[in-house]
């Protein structure tokens, strides 16, 4: 099985799409619901989804 972001060089990587709610929470297209008290998930150094692992990427840019 192939876990290592090294094993995914080449090749496209899965996202997950994040969009803003309301009230400081986030919707990810794997069904995740994250609350930030301030700011964006990049402003608060998140990378990856802490429910389905993949790359966040902010819809819309």
């Amino acid at each position: 099985m192939k876990h290592w972001p090294s094993d995914r060089v080449g090749k496209a990587v899965d996202v997950c799409v994040w969009q803003d709610d309301v009230e400081g929470y986030w919707a990810g297209n794997c069904g995740i619901q994250w609350c930030l008290e301030d700011g964006t998930p990049k402003e608060n150094g998140m990378n990856f989804c802490p429910r389905c692992g993949r790359r966040l990427n902010k819809k819309g840019g």
